[in-house]
């Protein structure tokens, strides 16, 4: 599920939303102070380490 992280300009908490599509302006709204004057910030890239575990490259189907 994609997610968007977003700092709040106003009481700088950051938040993640897990959305199935782009985020409307409406879903963007800090969920701490309730400002709308929010920006998208960098994810942490957390969903990226999917399938770097042990073993990556060593299967032995013949295509790794």
């Amino acid at each position: 599920m994609p997610t968007y992280e977003y700092e709040c300009n106003r009481c700088k908490e950051r938040y993640t939303l897990f959305v199935m599509r782009l985020p409307r302006e409406a879903e963007k709204e800090c969920p701490y102070c309730h400002s709308e004057d929010v920006r998208q910030v960098p994810a942490s890239g957390g969903g990226l380490l999917f399938g770097l575990g042990e073993g990556c490259g060593t299967s032995s189907s013949g295509f790794g």
